[in-house]
């Protein structure tokens, strides 16, 4: 599946100073703490939220409304968010159950083992 080898190019892997998926890496993790509620307008600028959750701390690379956006796109790519038409507005709603879903395919059946380090694996 594309979903997951971009999942695993930008989320799966040591991520270095240099890495220039980082940003994207702590964007996302960033995303996932907020409520599962329609409260990051997609037409807006995630940056001041972000500052304010992360104390000012600045590595996301989301800096203006269409880097938001950019980040929106990968959200729902690879499942950790949706999309959330309201009152003519989209909002980005933090939600990973595709991602989680996908990951649980890769699983065997209830009641066969799996070995620790294939668990890792996944």
């Amino acid at each position: 599946m594309v979903e997951t080898h971009v999942e695993r190019s930008l989320f799966s892997r040591p991520l270095d100073e240099g890495d220039e998926n980082r940003p994207a890496a702590f964007a996302t993790a960033w995303l996932l703490t907020r409520p599962a509620a329609p409260e990051l307008d997609w037409r807006s600028d995630f940056a001041k939220a972000m500052r304010e959750d992360m104390e000012g701390d600045d590595i996301y690379d989301v800096r203006n409304v269409d880097r938001s956006a950019m980040l929106g796109y990968w959200v729902l790519f690879t499942g950790y968010g949706e999309a959330l038409g309201l009152a003519e507005r989209t909002f980005l709603v933090p939600d990973p159950t595709r991602a989680i879903a996908r990951q649980l395919d890769n699983l065997p059946p209830v009641g066969q083992p799996l070995a620790l380090a294939r668990f890792l694996e996944l």
